[in-house]
């Protein structure tokens, strides 16, 4: 069950310019079958979320954004292991690192449900007794959901209670560039318990995550998120999306060369990032701070590709063919 509520008494004294607000909708924001992202993954104790309300500026571009590189995917529920129990209640599984699902959704107009969790390992999957609410749109500034989720294994059952809150918008400046975006809060409320012969247990634990996402990100941009048992907070970044500062601009009197191009690709002068996505839009790598690009032991084989290029505040793209 949820209940969508209008947040009160977020409004605030402001001397700053408004800025657009940010509305995450199904047909910006809702994953497809076919979405494909890279997200970096690392720890920092020392992150901190920052404010909430309108026209903030979250300054995190002194973050080193390397860490542990995760494929996420988002694919149709035809191409699991279960689709022959699963197809016609859910529709697309997201799929980390290739491992044929972690999670199943059902998608409708206004929301996407996360209603099952697959276990590859052993060919298994577990539906959740309850839904669980996973996102809901229209979606702004202001908005809030709650949602109660139940999960059954066996003897062991997981409940869940979650609030998502978008409590904030404004400008988020990372080391890849700057971008409009909204925040999101999600607090989970998770009881565990387990009983059988020899006893019974249970567990509580809150989770708290801070999600930012620009008008277009199907996964969050940047997140930061803890749990209140070990306190390490896990930074991820979704290095897919381009600047809001980036867009539509030039880099000045770039050069590359050769292309088509065999090994190794030089550009005449060192970049901040460069970007290489496949002949169907899909990232498939990222360089930093540097002037030319080894091919060599990578998984960019022959074919046609689209890379991008930032600088200083501005961006080209050009198409290479990797022989």
């Amino acid at each position: 069950m949820k209940t969508k509520l209008k947040l009160l008494g977020l409004s605030l004294m402001l001397t700053l310019p408004a800025m657009t607000q940010i509305q995450l909708t199904k047909g910006k924001n809702m994953p497809v079958a076919g979405d494909h992202f890279k997200v970096i993954e690392f720890s920092n104790n020392n992150v901190n979320e920052g404010n909430s309300g309108a026209n903030v500026s979250w300054d995190f571009s002194s973050l080193n954004l390397q860490g542990i590189e995760n494929n996420y995917a988002w694919k149709s529920v035809n191409q699991s292991l279960f689709t022959d129990t699963l197809n016609g209640r859910a529709d697309i599984f997201l799929d980390i690192n290739d491992v044929d699902g972690s999670m199943f959704f059902q998608t409708s107009n206004d929301s996407l449900q996360a209603i099952a969790l697959g276990f590859p390992q052993d060919t298994s999957y577990v539906e959740y007794t309850d839904y669980l609410l996973y996102a809901v749109y229209p979606f702004t500034f202001g908005d809030s959901y709650t949602d109660d989720a139940l999960l059954n294994i066996g003897a062991y059952s997981q409940s869940t209670k979650s609030t998502v809150t978008a409590d904030a918008y404004g400008t988020l400046k990372l080391s890849t560039g700057t971008f409009s975006v909204l925040r999101l809060v999600t607090i989970d409320s998770i009881t565990e318990s387990a009983g059988g012969i020899g006893g019974s247990w249970s567990n509580k634990i809150v989770e708290i995550s801070y999600d930012w996402y620009t008008q277009n990100s199907k996964i969050p941009l940047f997140s930061i998120a803890w749990d209140d048992n070990s306190l390490t907070k896990t930074v991820m970044y979704n290095n897919s999306e381009m600047p809001t500062s980036l867009k539509n601009q030039e880099v000045a009197a770039i050069q590359y060369y050769p292309n088509p191009v065999n090994d190794e690709l030089n550009f005449s002068q060192t970049l901040e990032q460069i970007t290489i996505y496949d002949s169907n839009g899909r990232l498939v790598k990222t360089y930093y701070n540097t002037n030319n690009i080894s091919f060599s032991g990578t998984e960019i084989t022959s074919g046609l590709y689209f890379v991008k290029v930032y600088h200083d505040q501005q961006q080209s793209q050009f198409k290479l063919i990797k022989l």
